[in-house]
């Protein structure tokens, strides 16, 4: 689908209560990347967001030291949206923190239709200690299980809390209640942040999507690649390529050079899971005419010269002013 560049994209981080949502979010907030969030807190508790990094408080809204806001939304989750999108400098990102108890796919249907949003992709973190147990709780157990369902990527937090057998046992279970979503361990809320922000278009594009340009402390867990044409692709083929990346391959964003009624035009484009958008990119990237991509996974001997190739494949046949690419 293309996505006007005004949009503002958005991450759902949902999850059942004491999964590690928050703690996630504070440590995305203490690192260094670039952009100006706002995140949207939709909980019946107060805001818990670490005091070091609280730099005013407005009623509902806090000023983060790193130029972020954070934001109450218990009252009206549309009127919050309404102002973000309306401002006259809008955030780069939106990322909403969901009630343990709410339903991230109906969020999901209603945030997307907003004007001037753009749906990312839909993270939902469990707690790897007591994940079964809470599906088979009588009053949330369906609820745990259509959180699970809704996610395009899974994040098992609290994995350090049980054994190995267990842990094995666990992502067979999560399979077995119908989640395609890859899953991603790991511990007190430690997640890259190239799996929870969007690629935005800005002019600091170029450094921003170096693929090597997240969490080293993860090891060897992971593998980065970056992916470059000079070719233009088709949209058909890169759409037809991305529905048939392996399921370890968690996130793709750069800009992509595609060609649309015989002219080659820049786009942004964003993969989490299975979840994808292409969005034409504004004015000043509209000039680029290289692909760029960064591309980011979890390391179970991926073949990634593979996915290069299948990638680089959707120039073939491509055809400009009757001379093939």
């Amino acid at each position: 689908m293309t996505i006007p560049a005004r949009d503002i994209p958005m991450t759902i981080i949902g999850g059942y209560l004491g999964a590690g949502k928050t703690t996630t979010i504070n440590q995305l907030l203490s690192k260094e990347h670039g952009q100006r969030l706002a995140i949207l807190v939709n909980d019946f508790g107060a805001l818990n967001i670490d005091v070091d990094l609280i730099d005013y408080h407005e009623g509902n809204t806090y000023g983060l030291s790193n130029g972020c806001v954070c934001c109450s939304i218990t009252d009206d989750l549309g009127t919050t949206l309404a102002d973000l999108t309306n401002a006259d400098n809008p955030p780069d990102q939106i990322i909403l923190e969901t009630s343990g108890v709410a339903e991230p796919a109906k969020l999901a249907v209603y945030c997307d239709g907003w004007p001037g949003i753009s749906l990312q992709s839909i993270i939902i973190i469990v707690d790897a200690e007591t994940i079964k147990a809470r599906s088979r709780n009588k009053f949330v157990g369906q609820l745990v299980c259509r959180q699970l369902l809704a996610a395009d990527l899974l994040i098992l937090n609290k994995s350090d809390l049980v054994n190995v057998n267990e842990l094995a046992d666990l992502r067979v279970w999560i399979k077995e209640q119908g989640v395609h979503a890859e899953i991603l361990e790991t511990q007190h809320g430690a997640v890259p942040s190239e799996f929870l922000l969007a690629f935005t278009n800005k002019g600091n594009h170029k450094n921003s999507e170096t693929p090597n340009n997240y969490d080293r402390d993860h090891g060897d867990a992971f593998y980065s690649l970056t992916v470059e044409d000079q070719n233009p692709w088709h949209r058909e083929n890169l759409v037809a390529a991305l529905e048939t990346m392996p399921s370890h391959l968690i996130r793709v964003k750069g800009v992509v050079s595609l060609v649309d009624e015989g002219s080659v035009e820049s786009h942004l484009l964003q993969m989490v899971g299975r979840r994808h958008s292409i969005q034409k990119s504004d004015e000043k990237i509209k000039q680029r005419t290289l692909t760029r991509l960064a591309l980011v996974g979890i390391n179970r001997n991926a073949d990634l010269d593979e996915i290069e190739k299948r990638l680089k494949s959707c120039a073939d046949h491509v055809s400009i002013e009757g001379k093939n690419s």
